[in-house]
């Protein structure tokens, strides 16, 4: 019998999501979106997908005999420091990561498995660059996005459902009709093929935690698979520092010009371990060089 999966939002993840469980007779699938993206919709459709449009708090209905949920929907475009933020914009990331969250976990049968994808900006307040964050690390959010993913987790761990808590690093790579600008190694290659120039702040020593989106797809579909359950993993291959990824970038581009600003970086960053993932088998198959390799290619003018 197939199992039935909710997918939330048809975004970056949701919707390479789709196209990879798709393939798998195993799943009958299910996506919804509060947006309406005709194209990826249209895709839906024709590979035997359910869209509906509708936001987090207008699920019941849909959760009524799902044996799945992967929840990959929130705002994403969300202030990066305490001056970008205001008290509205704050309210919004706190009422759609909370409360919305919060919706599936009161409707969820008791043995529905929620996959939930958190992120490393729970760690946003770590002073100490250079140390392997281990899962069961203190968190030490600062700003409205990270504090949501941090009460998401407890009300995760706390409630009754089985659960996979996936903290995210920055996740890159060419998505076929989606794509996040805000992540640097996509920003990065952009900016590489149409020969504009990269500005870097300060040194540009700060640290990047880095997975592929292929990657953070395939290790979704690997954990439902051989179904782990109950666990928190940090989904990071690799660690770059912001002037690495330029470096790479002008590795495929010479022209590529890379200016300094005098800008004060943000976060120095920090690294996460991934040693958990690996004990679980799981086998990497993207690296930053050659992703970035790909979008220049894909973007350059011919």
């Amino acid at each position: 019998m197939k199992k039935n999966i909710l997918i939330t939002g048809l975004g970056y993840i949701g919707f390479s999501l789709c196209k990879l469980l798709s393939r798998d007779n195993k799943y009958k699938i299910t996506v919804i979106d509060n947006q309406f993206y005709p194209s990826r919709v249209k895709w839906c459709f024709e590979n035997g997908i359910s869209f509906f449009h509708r936001d987090l708090f207008n699920l019941k209905d849909l959760l009524e005999h799902v044996d799945i949920v992967i929840h990959t929907a929130g705002i994403t475009s969300v202030p990066q420091t305490k001056e970008q933020s205001s008290p509205e914009i704050d309210n919004q990331i706190y009422k759609v990561g909370i409360e919305g969250t919060r919706v599936i976990l009161n409707n969820i049968r008791n043995n529905c498995l929620l996959v939930h994808l958190s992120t490393h900006v729970v760690y946003e307040g770590m002073q100490e660059s250079f140390l392997k964050i281990e899962e069961s690390k203190s968190q030490c959010p600062i700003l409205a996005y990270g504090c949501s993913k941090f009460q998401n987790e407890i009300d995760i761990v706390n409630g009754n459902n089985e659960y996979l808590i996936l903290r995210l690093g920055s996740v890159y790579g060419y998505g076929e009709d989606a794509t996040r600008w805000k992540i640097l190694p996509n920003l990065f290659s952009k900016m590489s093929a149409l020969n504009e120039t990269i500005k870097v702040f300060s040194s540009g020593e700060n640290i990047k935690p880095l997975i592929g989106l292929k990657d953070v797809c395939h290790i979704i579909k690997y954990l439902i698979q051989f179904d782990f359950r109950n666990e928190i993993y940090h989904l990071v291959n690799e660690h770059k520092t912001v002037i690495e990824i330029a470096q790479i970038c002008k590795k495929y581009n010479k022209n590529l010009r890379i200016e300094h600003t005098s800008d004060t970086i943000i976060n120095n960053g920090y690294v996460l371990n991934n040693d958990k993932l690996l004990k679980t088998g799981y086998k990497f198959q993207q690296n930053i060089k050659t992703e970035i390799s790909r979008m220049i290619k894909y973007w350059s003018n011919k």
